[in-house]
C-alpha cells in the first residue's frame, strides 16, 4: 500500500517509458478517515473527496471530482486511451488545504501500442506461415 502525502496537492501516474495508456486502474482510499467499517464510513465519507486529471502532454483531457469517497479501499479506473499522466488526489475540506492523503495500492494498467519485440515475432511467425504454405502448395503439385 503506498500512503502520500505530497505538497503539490496530488500524486501523478506516468509510464517509465513515457507512452500512453489504454487504461490505468487503481484501489484507493484515504488516510484521512483512516480504516471504518461501513456504518462508521457514512460519517466520514460526506466529507471526503477524490480528485482526478488525464493529461495528455501536459494538457488535461478529463477531469473531475467524486463526492462521499469512502475512505476505505476500493477500485478506480480510466480507459479508452488518450491519456498519458493520470493525476489523483483526496480532499477533505476540513483537513490540510493543498494536501493529500490519498492511499494507493495494486496499481493496474494497458497500452495498446504494441512492444517492438511483439511486432519483429508476428512478423517472424508469418513469415514462416508464408514458407510453410508455399512448400506445401509445391509437394501436392509434383
Amino acid at each position: 500500500m503506498w500512503y502520500t502525502n505530497p505538497v503539490n496537492g496530488y500524486n501523478s501516474i506516468t509510464r517509465s517509458d513515457g507512452k500512453a495508456f489504454d487504461s490505468v486502474g487503481m484501489l484507493v482510499g484515504s488516510g484521512y478517515g483512516g480504516y471504518c467499517r461501513d456504518r462508521e464510513c457514512d460519517a466520514v465519507a460526506p466529507y471526503l473527496s477524490l480528485g482526478y486529471r488525464t493529461l495528455s502532454h501536459g494538457i488535461v483531457v478529463s477531469s473531475g471530482l467524486l463526492p462521499n469517497h469512502n475512505p476505505n479501499a476500493h477500485y478506480l479506473g480510466f480507459s479508452g486511451g488518450g491519456f498519458d499522466e493520470v493525476q489523483v488526489w483526496d480532499f477533505n475540506p476540513l483537513g490540510w488545504p493543498g494536501h493529500s492523503a490519498i492511499i494507493i495500492d495494486a496499481i493496474e494498467m494497458t497500452s495498446s501500442v504494441p512492444e517492438p519485440g511483439t511486432s519483429t515475432l508476428l512478423l517472424a511467425g508469418l513469415g514462416l506461415l508464408a514458407l510453410g504454405a508455399r512448400r506445401r502448395k509445391r509437394g501436392t503439385s509434383a
